[in-house]
């Protein structure tokens, strides 16, 4: 009788903590706009947040976690990766229900009236974005830690939105697109509706998935501009839960 009571009795204590720091608050240090894989599964472990699978969108592959606060956190792939948090279910549905700034209908606009010019211009477009964020060429090997070193340079010189959506967006399309090539492997091609101005570039790797360089990069720069993180849209194209390989 003693023993039942007694294992009642540490089920009950158990509940009580588990409930006890669901409901404990983040520190000020802890709260910030993009988190790591490693400080996402931190999170997730001191903070047990509850999941939000209601607020999902089919295929993007995203997972959505609710803080006692009402803070959300979403987290790139199902099971781990890196995130982004915002104040509030409010914040996250504002910004979802945000529209491109540009009077266009394509994130695109006339960004890319020829491809074959594209194609032709692309160490070019390298070489300016190196030059612009004053990164040594050689640095911009196109693989992926190199994205790093684009987002260390935009933290300590940001650019209005407006002039980085002017040429930036157009270099960091061909630096991207040559990443996933040389992560991925795989070729450009092109794509070009009558009614648009600008040819849509894409990677098509050897799978036969298609990597899109542009964007998931303008959502990330237009919805987060101040905090957007270049690398984390990159890490996320050549993940291989984005692209459906099984390890």
């Amino acid at each position: 009788m003693y023993k039942s009571f007694f294992c009642s009795y540490l089920i009950f204590c158990s509940i009580l903590l588990a409930t006890a720091q669901n409901n404990k608050p983040m520190k000020e240090s802890e709260i910030k706009r993009a988190y790591s894989k490693k400080e996402v599964n931190e999170l997730l472990k001191k903070f047990n947040p509850q999941k939000r699978d209601d607020l999902n969108v089919p295929d993007l592959g995203f997972s959505y976690y609710e803080f006692s606060d009402g803070k959300i956190l979403i987290v790139i792939g199902l099971k781990e990766g890196p995130g982004r948090m915002y104040k509030s279910e409010a914040e996250l549905n504002k910004i979802r229900n945000r529209v491109p700034a540009k009077k266009s209908e394509h994130v695109l606009s006339d960004l890319i009236p020829d491809d074959k010019k594209f194609l032709a211009s692309v160490n070019l477009y390298i070489d300016s974005l190196a030059d612009k964020l004053k990164i040594p060429r050689e640095k911009l090997d196109r693989s992926l830690k190199s994205v790093r070193l684009i987002d260390t340079a935009y933290k300590k010189a940001l650019p209005s939105q407006s002039v980085f959506f002017k040429k930036d967006y157009l270099y960091l399309i061909a630096y991207l697109g040559e990443v996933y090539k040389h992560e991925k492997g795989g070729e450009w091609f092109f794509e070009k509706y009558e009614d648009e101005e600008s040819y849509q570039p894409y990677i098509k790797i050897a799978n036969g998935r298609i990597l899109n360089p542009f964007l998931d990069l303008f959502k990330d720069c237009y919805e987060n501009y101040e905090e957007m993180s270049i690398y984390d849209v990159a890490d996320f194209a050549v993940s291989d839960f984005r692209l459906g390989i099984s390890k």
